[in-house]
């Protein structure tokens, strides 16, 4: 699994607490919101309703006040004793020569709520009077109620106050009409009832509102609707609705029990609307007004917010996050920085040293960092000089010991041995001829023995290197190897061979010495190159074999000390070497170091 760098930790971390920010700021905004704005609608139909419930109350109190005055006039007197007479012959008459005729003709046109006035008296006889739709005189009418209507007449009788009657459908036309009755007494005749008919194109032109510029938008309406849960008023939304849309939701059912409020119900569209209702009070009339507005409309402002809010947050969410992301990159740049620099310490690099660009907490960090690398790198040279020190030391105690153990064997016991051998041959020519053939190959076995000193005392310390420097010390020792181990040593020396310290020259002969005894043991070669290479201030030293070559993973264990020996050396001399070898391919050997003068 892929490690989260802390750069992304810190990117997601801005990102979640802005985005959590702008989430939080959203829907505290769109609830808000909302509710001011469902406050706002409420508000809005509570006002339209009341406007309307007063615009209608009053219109029915003017209606009551009309009715009251009409039947005290003496016209009205006049024509109730008329139409109590029952005079034959005056169904459908026009009668122009009667003044109370004239008044009525003349109220009709003027208050242009009524298209009927009629007069029912205890006899059951119902005179109406109508404008004729061609002319404008009255038409008058004298008949007996239709059979359906009578009871409705008859309890008009008994009423000693004027009283508005609920909607009914006209039996021929259809059409809904109001009824309102007042008694009128006569002595001689019995009672009688005055009846103004009346349609409801100004109720509905009260209630009924098309546009959207009311307060009620496209979708909102205000109707009525009575006890019988059937609509008293034309719908917005469906054609003939007075009588035959059924109405049957919360808010009808709570005002119908005498409450007035607001709420969130379904229509009997079946939609969810805002309504604002309440009963009305008109006498003899139980109906409630409901002002309405769908909430798909009302919420058409918070949806468009929303749009509007998902884009700008998209936007700052954007720059949120490349705010985070060069804020987390300017944060971490240092820390990766300082990862970078401790991982090159931990190589072994400690020439490290960042640079400052704060003065906050990061910036102290750099600092101490810096002290500390600087205070590292002090260190590690004092232990690197002290470790060349002592390796110096051992190494050099080598080589004396090397020379002192050479001068030994070459002074003290190969001369002995060479005196033994005079001796031998001194002895020699005074015994027999089958003594003689022992001693010469005792003489041998001598001669044999001065050789290996001599040998040995030349590797512990070649007196070629002192006497005629590195080139000649490295070609006797390739010649000697290949002379001894049976393998070809090629030697190449390039440039002018320069005058090297003492202590040069012996490294890197036992350097070249080192490698190609490790060649000889452990490579089965059967080639090695030597090149020995100056240049102006520097000498170089390759040493190359087509051997089997060996894991470089895995060298410590195959040869032991032998390329430890090597490194270390070269390390004295504060030279450069490297070692390739895989297995199958050889193995090459480069060291190369300053000429110091």
């Amino acid at each position: 699994m892929r490690q989260i760098s802390l750069n992304e930790k810190l990117v997601v971390y801005f990102v979640i607490i802005g985005i959590s920010g702008l989430i939080i700021t959203a829907v505290f905004s769109f609830y808000t919101t909302r509710e001011a704005l469902l406050s706002r609608t409420f508000d809005q139909l509570t006002s339209v309703r009341v406007n309307k419930k007063k615009q209608v109350e009053s219109f029915f109190r003017d209606r009551v006040r009309d009715i009251h005055l009409l039947a005290k006039t003496d016209e009205v007197q006049k024509i109730a004793e008329w139409s109590c007479e029952k005079h034959a012959g005056h169904s459908a008459t026009q009668i122009t020569d009667n003044m109370a005729i004239a008044y009525l003709q003349n109220y009709l046109g003027v208050a242009r709520y009524y298209h009927k006035i009629s007069l029912f008296d205890s006899s059951g006889t119902l005179t109406s009077f109508s404008p004729a739709p061609s002319h404008g005189r009255l038409l008058v009418n004298q008949q007996n109620p239709p059979h359906k209507n009578l009871h409705i007449l008859q309890d008009m009788l008994v009423d000693t106050a004027v009283k508005i009657h609920d909607i009914y459908l006209h039996p021929e036309t259809g059409t809904p009409a109001i009824f309102i009755s007042a008694p009128i007494y006569q002595q001689a005749t019995g009672p009688c009832v005055l009846i103004l008919e009346m349609p409801l194109t100004e109720v509905n032109r009260i209630m009924l509102e098309t546009n959207p510029n009311t307060g009620l938008g496209a979708s909102g309406e205000s109707y009525l609707v009575g006890s019988d849960l059937l609509m008293r008023s034309q719908s917005r939304f469906h054609e003939n609705a007075i009588l035959k849309t059924t109405v049957n939701t919360m808010g009808v059912k709570e005002a119908l029990a005498g409450n007035a409020g607001i709420s969130v119900i379904d229509d009997y569209r079946g939609i969810s609307v805002l309504s604002s209702f309440s009963p009305l009070e008109i006498p003899g009339l139980n109906w409630v007004i409901l002002a309405e507005i769908d909430m798909g409309e009302t919420m058409t402002p918070i949806r468009n917010l929303l749009s509007d809010f998902l884009l700008i947050g998209l936007t700052v969410a954007l720059l949120i996050f490349f705010f985070a992301y060069f804020l987390a990159r300017r944060i971490t740049s240092p820390i990766v920085h300082l990862k970078a620099a401790a991982e090159n310490i931990s190589d072994g690099d400690f020439d490290v040293k960042l640079p400052i660009k704060s003065n906050d907490e990061i910036g102290e960090l750099t600092s101490a960092f810096n002290q500390m690398a600087i205070r590292i790198n002090q260190q590690q040279e004092q232990i690197t000089q002290e470790k060349k020190m002592r390796l110096r030391s051992i190494i050099d105690g080598q080589e004396k010991e090397r020379q002192r153990l050479s001068r030994d064997l070459h002074d003290g016991l190969g001369q002995s041995l060479i005196a033994i051998k005079l001796q031998l041959e001194n002895y020699c020519e005074t015994v027999s001829l089958g003594a003689n053939e022992k001693m010469e190959k005792i003489k041998d076995y001598f001669e044999q023995t001065i050789e290996d000193i001599r040998r040995m005392s030349n590797d512990l310390a070649p007196s070629v290197l002192e006497e005629f420097g590195l080139t000649t010390a490295l070609k006797n020792l390739c010649r000697g190897i290949s002379q001894s181990a049976s393998v070809p040593v090629e030697f190449k020396s390039k440039g002018s061979t320069v005058q090297l310290p003492k202590k040069t020259r012996t490294y890197i002969y036992r350097i070249c010495q080192e490698a190609l005894t490790n060649t000889v043991k452990h490579a089965q070669a059967t080639q090695v190159d030597v090149q020995l290479e100056f240049e102006k201030q520097t000498v170089k030293l390759e040493i190359k074999d087509n051997g089997c070559g060996f894991d470089m993973e895995n060298n410590g264990h195959t040869h032991g000390n032998g390329l430890s020996n090597l490194m270390e050396r070269a390390q004295i001399l504060n030279g450069y070497i490297q070692i390739i070898s895989s297995p199958g391919h050889g193995t090459r050997i480069r060291f190369e170091c300053k000429i110091k003068k």
